[in-house]
């Protein structure tokens, strides 16, 4: 709740006053305000910078830079910082996922799918990662092999919203099977 974070970010803010190699206040101080609103983010970047400075070894850090870097479009600190964090936690699904999807964003589809066989690696039944997947095969001209991605990710869960269905539809254009790209088109109408 907001009353929470405010009293947190005080509070912290505080101890930083009061000793301002307080390590811990600056992270929590940082986490607060990435979860307080994205208008927060600088500040909450800036104490988090500052505590790596005084010496912290909290991997927490790094993960709500690269998040933050992220959402605010600064790819190459997003990168860094993505880097830094899955070096330390490689098996992290969940920063796997992102960092793919960061490079899809940029039309980086190899090393999208490169993050997407990693995050598949961790949770290979994961509905999102497959479809992830699929759509960066997609745009790498390797139909085939997203066509089978689309397939696993509906043996996870049958229902995809119309968005992925048309992706299917449009992949099986391609490839010239108008029968199963039509099925989908249906199916796309069904739901709209």
């Amino acid at each position: 709740p907001a009353e929470k974070l405010n009293k947190i970010i005080v509070e912290t803010r505080t101890k930083i006053d009061e000793n301002p190699e307080d390590i811990s206040a600056y992270i929590e101080c940082g986490i607060a305000l990435y979860q307080k609103d994205k208008d927060y983010y600088q500040e909450a970047v800036n104490l988090m910078q500052k505590a790596l400075k005084l010496g912290a070894a909290d991997i927490r850090i790094f993960f709500y830079i690269a998040i933050m870097y992220d959402e605010l479009n600064l790819s190459e600190k997003a990168f860094n910082y993505y880097e830094k964090f899955l070096r330390n936690r490689p098996q992290d699904f969940y920063m796997r996922l992102r960092y793919g999807n960061l490079f899809f964003r940029l039309n980086r589809y190899q090393s999208a799918s490169e993050q997407y066989e990693a995050a598949l690696s961790i949770e290979p039944k994961n509905q999102t990662a497959l479809i992830n997947l699929a759509l960066s095969y997609k745009a790498r001209d390797m139909y085939d092999e997203a066509l089978e991605k689309f397939k696993l990710a509906q043996t996870v869960k049958p229902v995809l919203p119309p968005e992925i269905l048309i992706k299917i539809a449009e992949t099986y254009l391609i490839e010239k099977d108008f029968i199963s790209a039509e099925t989908y088109y249906k199916k796309v109408i069904e739901k709209k």
